[in-house]
């Protein structure tokens, strides 16, 4: 129950993030990316559409009037989609790295939400 708790605490922040979300952001967000995993001009431009197309698809889930349970089910799904589009597109190591980054986002998801909570 704990972990559907932190899980729905984390599309709650998701939505409230992706609803405002920008072209700045985004630029924001490409350029970390592009620096933390080393993105060759070739894989800016894929990488940059599936971020768009995986926030795109956040905002809906948001607005969406499904239930939270239906709503952490389609979060997990969309997730999963684009880890197998970077898995695509990038290669091994930048992979690893990619995986590493996302597991390190949920820790201090995990760290702000437990201080939020005291």
């Amino acid at each position: 129950m704990k972990k559907l708790s932190i899980l729905f605490s984390a599309i709650t922040l998701l939505v409230l993030s992706t609803s405002a979300f920008s072209t700045e952001k985004m630029d924001e967000v490409m350029k970390k990316m592009t620096e933390a995993l080393s993105l060759t001009e070739a894989q800016q431009e894929p990488a940059e559409r599936i971020l768009t197309e995986h926030f795109s698809q956040l905002e809906a889930i948001s607005q969406s009037d499904a239930g939270k349970f239906s709503k952490m089910r389609s979060l997990r799904k969309l997730t999963k989609t684009k880890d197998q589009k970077f898995e695509e597109l990038l290669s091994a190591e930048q992979y690893k790295t990619y995986l590493a980054l996302q597991a390190e986002k949920r820790e201090q998801f995990k760290n702000h939400r437990k201080q939020a909570a005291n």
